[in-house]
């Protein structure tokens, strides 16, 4: 119980330190927050979760030692809640020993595993794939005669210097169109 404590403590000192990095950074501006976040990735698993791990192993010795199991080894540790069965470990000596897990449990999580692999896969591409289709045909899709004359040149690849059938309102376009015929151009010649 006194463990449950230490590790809500931690994960409580985190999750306020992340939460005051997000209101902070995420409203001020977008590229601190995501420079931020990217050495937020870094420094948890790198840094916070081996001193983490530190402390937990000082608080568990410390534990140990208020308890008075600092000189017991941990197998004589018997929880007598634990279901269990016995197992002869030694015919001739007579020895048993415990074995957890007597309703095969293991081997029931083993053969659910699998399926239960495939069906969130299964949930994630169902969930997953409209919304992809949905951002590949919005980026594709023209919006605007622009649009539609730029890909009609591609499609076509006319590439040459003139913008022959270009929308009016396209005329900011055409010193790109004309860096790129020419960029075309050379390439055909080099």
């Amino acid at each position: 119980m006194a463990l449950g404590r230490v590790t809500r403590r931690v994960l409580l000192q985190l999750a306020i330190v992340m939460a005051v990095f997000f209101f902070v950074t995420r409203y001020a501006h977008w590229a601190t927050f995501m420079r931020g976040l990217s050495v937020v990735g870094f420094l948890v698993p790198v840094v916070w979760a081996p001193l983490v791990q530190q402390y937990w192993r000082q608080r568990q010795a410390q534990l140990h030692h208020d308890w008075g199991l600092a000189h017991v080894p941990p197998d004589e540790h018997v929880n007598p809640k634990a279901l269990y069965r016995l197992r002869i470990a030694d015919a001739v000596k007579k020895e048993t020993e415990r074995v957890y897990d007597p309703y095969n449990n293991r081997r029931r999580v083993r053969l659910l595993l699998i399926p239960f692999i495939a069906l969130n896969v299964a949930l994630m591409c169902a969930t997953v794939l409209p919304f992809v289709q949905w951002y590949a045909y919005g980026r594709m899709a023209p919006l605007c005669s622009c649009c539609t004359w730029h890909q009609a040149q591609g499609a076509v690849g006319v590439g040459n210097s003139t913008a022959f059938g270009m929308p009016a309102e396209c005329s900011y376009l055409l010193p790109q169109v004309r860096n790129v015929a020419l960029l075309r151009l050379l390439l055909r010649h080099a």
